[in-house]
């Protein structure tokens, strides 16, 4: 799972223009040649709330509130370094944008997802797209169909806990993860576009925090933020069983699917979980809790294994991602 560090780069181009841009509502990712004055490219549109990049020479993120100014402990940006890619949240309708390049250079550097002291995986929105899309539409199952629903929500829940949890302790592992989560989540959207599924979560739903139309999925969001808020090492616990909930449950799940797209996209998020639980428990380990974890849901064996292992590298679709996640499939690991 989708609520940000493994080495893993996002999509520097994605097909794009270095002029122009077409953003769809939700979040997008996006890159130019020519670097771009944020400020100057999105400050007239409303609808344009948050745009993030990563600090290659900081090793830190950047993040431009657009409109208005928050003081948060990510350093606040207003441009985008040569040859950068950034993401950008729209709640509004898609729109052509024209790139306002820097008049100078930038010091910051906005690969995207790359590799600090808080692991993560996401997966690239354009990458994504173009590859679930690239895959044959098969037949559908009623098993495999009720897996995606239950999984759009599943990945929404990790992203909605994390954010309540960083708002709560101010660690910026919770934002990060979220923000990988967010494209988790978004990966599985394509999939339901894709068969023509409609969306369980609404546009409004999306935007809001702890809304689930899945009941189970609604209590267990309430509980997992009740504990988090406890303290901080309650809330990296929580991160934990969220992580160990969805490798667990996604593998599961894979048991009943055979279509090519919807296994590339489960491998990845159950990837993502991986490297994910790794990080929460690293930690915790830097609290002074190491060894406190103990799994509720996937075996001890298999725990252990990915605590052993190192964080997997490779972006969703690409050669190196496939291979290494025909590796974790490991269905046969949760616990009887």
């Amino acid at each position: 799972m989708k609520l940000f560090k493994l080495i893993f780069i996002a999509s520097l181009f994605s097909g794009l223009s270095a002029e122009m841009i077409k953003v769809y509502n939700g979040w997008n990712s996006f890159g130019s040649s020519n670097g771009v004055n944020l400020k100057e490219t999105f400050s007239k549109y409303n609808d344009i709330s948050i745009i993030w990049s990563w600090n290659n020479s900081s090793k830190d993120w950047g993040i431009y509130f657009n409109g208005e100014s928050r003081v948060t402990d990510i350093q606040n940006i207003e441009c985008i370094e040569n040859f950068s890619s950034f993401w950008v949240y729209n709640s509004g309708a898609e729109k052509d944008i024209e790139l306002v390049p820097n008049s100078g250079e930038s010091g910051n550097s906005t690969i995207l997802t790359v590799t600090d002291e808080n692991i993560v995986t996401s997966i690239s929105q354009n990458n994504a797209d173009e590859t679930i899309n690239s895959m044959p539409t098969e037949e559908i199952s009623e098993d495999e169909k009720r897996g995606l629903l239950f999984i759009r929500e599943e990945e929404k829940l990790a992203r909605d806990v994390y954010l309540t949890l960083y708002e709560k302790w101010n660690q910026k592992i919770f934002y990060n993860i979220a923000k990988a989560e967010q494209t988790h989540t978004d990966a599985v959207k394509v999939l339901l576009d894709k068969y023509n599924i409609p969306d369980p979560v609404t546009e409004e739903e999306y935007s809001k925090l702890g809304v689930f139309k899945d009941e189970d999925l609604q209590a267990l969001y309430d509980s997992l933020v009740e504990k988090g808020s406890k303290s901080l090492v309650d809330a990296l616990e929580v991160g934990a069983t969220v992580e160990d909930y969805d490798i667990y449950d996604i593998e599961e799940h894979l048991k009943s699917v055979d279509n090519e797209d919807i296994i590339s996209v489960y491998e990845s998020l159950v990837k993502g979980s991986r490297n994910h639980l790794r990080s929460f428990i690293k930690n915790l380990e830097n609290q002074g809790q190491s060894g406190t974890y103990e799994p509720q849901f996937i075996s001890i064996d298999y725990y252990n294994e990915i605590l052993e292992g190192d964080m997997e590298r490779g972006e969703h679709g690409d050669e190196e991602s496939s291979q290494q996640m025909s590796n974790g499939n490991g269905n046969q690991h949760g616990k009887k």
